[in-house]
């Protein structure tokens, strides 16, 4: 990315987000950690909606150094506290991931997207019988 010292950068004290009233964009409030010359410490960031999917990716690429995975792409590998299996009220497959800031990520899946996780994890455990199925809870 070049030299640090060209970039100009604020250091931020803490983030939140709402999505705007048009239901287009996230307002990512931004709170420095020190206050700009004008004495303010917050300001918001818009951002279409349908980049918030990349943003978060991004942001969890950059928690963890990228490991090497055999036959794959380069990816990081973000460690995760707990994980959630269930149903969305909509019928989806949900996989929910604690990661070690407690901030929880969830992923939809469809029956085929379910299937091809339940089958990999059972080739990777064994022995586990594989289920016609997936059981499930709601999320």
């Amino acid at each position: 990315m070049g030299d640090d010292n060209k970039i100009s950068a604020v250091t931020v004290a803490s983030i939140g987000g709402m999505i705007a009233d048009s239901g287009t964009h996230a307002l990512l409030k931004i709170v420095r950690e020190k206050p700009d010359r004008a004495g303010k410490s917050e300001f918001y960031l818009a951002v279409k909606v349908q980049a918030l999917p990349t943003i978060a990716a991004l942001c969890l690429n950059l928690m963890a150094p990228p490991q090497k995975t055999p036959g794959k792409k380069d990816r990081a590998i973000v460690p995760a506290d707990t994980v959630e299996i269930g149903m969305s009220d909509n019928g989806q497959y949900v996989v929910t991931y604690e990661l070690e800031t407690k901030a929880p990520i969830s992923f939809a899946m469809d029956y085929g997207q379910a299937r091809t996780l339940a089958e990999g994890l059972a080739a990777l455990l064994g022995g586990i019988s594989n289920p016609e199925t997936p059981q499930t809870r709601p999320n």
